[in-house]
């Protein structure tokens, strides 16, 4: 999970997301943790118009860059997916827990493989020890 901690969900909040090329996807707008674990593995994504619209962003291959000075986030996630497809992901509703299926469905859509290579199992009692 390219070094995001328990101890990074506060970096996170209010970050800015950034897509694979540069551009600015959005900004944070709940961090999802692991309910085994605590590790922050998904976080919510305001989008569209005064960001009216949230969308999942898987974070296990994403980077935070702290803040600088010439930043208007707290921090930069960068994620490995263009703005295309976060923008056009599944409409979920990012308030209260993420649901195993949902969490499924959404390793579906932005293609997360197993570290055996193959689909995401839809054994929601193994799928934490399946990701990378």
């Amino acid at each position: 999970m390219a070094g995001i901690t328990v101890a990074s969900v506060a970096e996170l909040i209010r970050a800015s997301v950034v897509d694979r090329d540069g551009v600015r996807v959005g900004s944070v707008g709940q961090v999802y943790q692991d309910d085994r674990n605590g590790l922050p593995r998904w976080v919510s994504v305001r989008i569209g118009f005064l960001g009216s619209k949230e969308v999942f962003v898987p974070l296990a291959e994403a980077e935070i860059l702290p803040a600088t000075a010439t930043s208007t986030a707290a921090s930069v996630i960068t994620v490995p997916y263009s703005a295309a497809l976060i923008r056009d992901s599944p409409s979920v509703d990012p308030n209260g827990h993420l649901t195993s299926e949902t969490e499924i469905m959404l390793y579906h859509y932005y293609d997360i493989e197993t570290k055996a290579g193959s689909a995401v199992s839809t054994d929601a009692e193994t799928l934490d020890d399946l990701i990378d």
